[in-house]
């Protein structure tokens, strides 16, 4: 067996496990977001109270608040986009062959992200980061938050888009083990 098929299997494993690390990532950075969101209802930043610089003074530098932390968790999701698209193209091109040997799929054969309950995640969750955006917005008057919703939305998709993508390949892997398996 050639070196080739050798590191084209390892390479195979990794990006399987690394779809697996972003389907998990995918969760953190929603429940993240949802919890910084509900920290801001109930806890909500104190705003200035200082006056506004006349010109030629210095300003207040910029602090980082739980309400303003929430716009840079898309740094995060926009790595986890890239990620996605590579493995997507990575996938496209490198298909399984009979001879690959996945440990991740052998050990777990059945995929825990069935395609209903990430579906019920990803608008459940919306509907979570809406009514908390809403509710900062009417009691606090935060505006902030609302970057949340574009991040918990983007987030569920890529969720169960990678879910989906996850189960495809868990599929062809099984259905080409079968085929290498000799009748009785």
């Amino acid at each position: 067996m050639s070196s080739k098929k050798k590191h084209s299997r390892h390479l195979k494993s990794i990006c399987v496990r690394v779809l697996g690390a972003v389907l998990w990532m995918c969760i953190l950075l929603i429940l993240c977001t949802i919890g910084l969101q509900a920290y801001n209802l109930v806890f909500p930043p104190i705003a200035e109270t200082e006056n506004p610089a006349l010109i030629g003074e210095v300003t207040i530098p910029f602090r980082l608040t739980t309400a303003t932390f929430i716009p840079f968790l898309m740094l995060p999701l926009l790595a986890l986009v890239f990620v996605t698209l590579f493995l997507q193209r990575f996938f496209a091109k490198n298909g399984f062959g009979y001879s690959d040997k996945i440990p991740m799929f052998d050990k777990h054969p059945h995929t825990r992200f069935e395609k209903k309950t990430c579906k019920r995640f990803m608008y459940g969750s919306f509907w979570v980061s809406l009514v908390l955006c809403l509710a900062c917005t009417v009691v606090h008057q935060l505006y902030v938050v609302w970057f949340g919703l574009i991040v918990v939305a983007i987030a569920g998709y890529l969720h169960s888009y990678c879910a989906k993508m996850m189960r495809h390949r868990r599929r062809l892997y099984h259905h080409n083990k079968k085929k290498t398996k000799e009748p009785a």
